[in-house]
This record gives C-alpha cells, sequence and structure tokens, in this order.
C-alpha cells in the first residue's frame, strides 16, 4: 500500500522522483550505517573478549582507568566515536528512506525527528574524536612510524572481495527495494 504522502512520486522529495538517486542514496546510507556499527559494535566488544580470553588462560589483567590511558587508547576512542558519528547521521537516514510509503505518515515524520536530533546529538562523539585526535596528533604517528619489526599484513584478493561481499549485496537489495517501490 502507498501512503498519501508518497504520491505523485513513490520516493521521498528529495530525490525528486529519480529512482537513480534514491538507489545511490539508499545504498550509501545502508553501507555507511552498517559498516560503521559493525566496526563499533567490534571495537566496543574486543575489550570484553580479551578479559573473557584472560580470564579463561588465568591471567586476570587490572581494568584499565583514566589514569592508564595509552597512545592505544586515544586511537581506539577516536574510531570508536568516529564510528559512532557515522551510524549517527546516516542509520536514521537510512530507515526513513527505506520505509518511505511504507509506513503511516506519522511513523515517517516520527522517523525524520529522531534523524535531526540524533544529527544534532552526533557532535558529541565528533567532537570527543577531534579531542582525541588532537591529544594524539603528534604521538600516535610518531609511534606508528617507528620500525617496530611489525609490519601491516598482505591485502589479499579474498580480503577484498570477502568485503566487497557485502557490499554488493547491500547494492542489490537497494536495487530490489527501489524497482519495488518504482512500479508500485
Amino acid at each position: 500500500m502507498m501512503y498519501g504522502y508518497a504520491t505523485p512520486s513513490p520516493f521521498p522529495p528529495s530525490f525528486e522522483g529519480d529512482p537513480a538517486a534514491y538507489l545511490v542514496g539508499l545504498f550509501g546510507d545502508v553501507v555507511a550505517a552498517g559498516v560503521s556499527l559493525a566496526v563499533l559494535l567490534r571495537m566496543l566488544l574486543e575489550p570484553r573478549r580479551q578479559r573473557t580470553i584472560s580470564r579463561l588462560v588465568g591471567n586476570l589483567l587490572p581494568r584499565p582507568t583514566w589514569q592508564d590511558w595509552r597512545a592505544i587508547d586515544a586511537w581506539r576512542t577516536f574510531v570508536i566515536c568516529m564510528m559512532s558519528f557515522i551510524t549517527m547521521r546516516t542509520m536514521p537516514d537510512a530507515l526513513w528512506t527505506l520505509l518511505w510509503g511504507e509506513v503511516s505518515e506519522s511513523t515517517i515524520r516520527l522517523l525524520l525527528r529522531v534523524d535531526l536530533f540524533m544529527d544534532g546529538f552526533s557532535l558529541i562523539p565528533f567532537l570527543m574524536a577531534l579531542t582525541c585526535l588532537s591529544w594524539g596528533y603528534q604521538v600516535i604517528p610518531q609511534l606508528l612510524s617507528a620500525d617496530r619489526g611489525a609490519g601491516m599484513p598482505k591485502l589479499t584478493a579474498s580480503l577484498i572481495i570477502q568485503n566487497a561481499k557485502i557490499i554488493l549485496i547491500v547494492l542489490l537489495i537497494a536495487i530490489g527495494v527501489t524497482v519495488g517501490k518504482a512500479s508500485a
């Protein structure tokens, strides 16, 4: 069922009835939101994983405090804050764009309001990320450039293909949604 607010076009007004613009916008928001959320959750759950492994092998590590911060902690916080910023900016856009014409007008109004609030609140992790970047601006690159004998792993075609599959699946979903809305 197509709701009245979505006529004469099945696409939001910002896309001016253009299915290609809708496809690219939806695809970009979903990929950015999904990948940033996956990285964010991985970064947030990593300390818990490390504590569990430590407990299982009998080597209990003390929980770090703010006074124990190292360059790696500033870098991790920077990444977590940037992924939070990206997720907060793109997830609501992806939701209302995807649900346009599929849910009631009041639901769309709520999603748009949430989108605007999230856009504003996303400045909090963004400013925290800038603080961490400024704080470690000289230390982190210096530590990373120091020759410690550990290099980057080799970038393989299988790693690229594995990650490209996710993007391809999201692209196919976005194409399917766009074609479905255009034919409605």
